[in-house]
């Protein structure tokens, strides 16, 4: 149950932190320095809760990290370039936009899922990419 309130806060906070954002970018023509620091703060908050609840109920998980830290570090590092990537794409466009564009990566998925493990879409999934090309070309168009 705790996992699930600390998701759900999490998601919330994200939430919050993507409207604020959006609210005072709106207000500056230019972007500002202030989407990192809140990127930088989120993550940190993130590592604490995240890595408190590890050590408070997994502590194997967390050797196991430590002993793969070069991996770990690489995968954090990833992680990390890929939240200031969405962080400065959704300082410069509205943040609807940015994450409606970003679903792009589902056909990524897709195209690699089929070259690697031979998997085949469902009807349902092949409906879901139309209605996802179709709402991707609704962001896209001119207005």
């Amino acid at each position: 149950m705790w996992t699930v309130v600390a998701s759900l806060t999490q998601i919330a906070a994200t939430a919050l932190l993507l409207r604020c954002m959006e609210e005072r970018n709106l207000a500056s023509a230019l972007p500002t320095p202030g989407p990192a620091y809140l990127l930088v703060s989120a993550q940190v908050l993130q590592t604490i809760l995240i890595g408190g609840y590890l050590v408070w109920r997994q502590r194997t998980v967390v050797v196991e990290v430590l002993r793969a830290w070069r991996v770990s570090l690489l995968a954090g590092a990833m992680g990390a370039l890929g939240s200031a990537c969405w962080f400065t794409a959704m300082a410069m466009e509205p943040v609807a936009n940015v994450r409606t564009l970003g679903l792009v990566e589902l056909y990524f998925s897709y195209v690699v899922s089929q070259r690697f493990f031979r998997e085949r879409l469902s009807s349902r999934e092949l409906a879901g990419f139309i209605l996802l090309a179709l709402g991707l070309l609704g962001v896209l168009a001119p207005r």
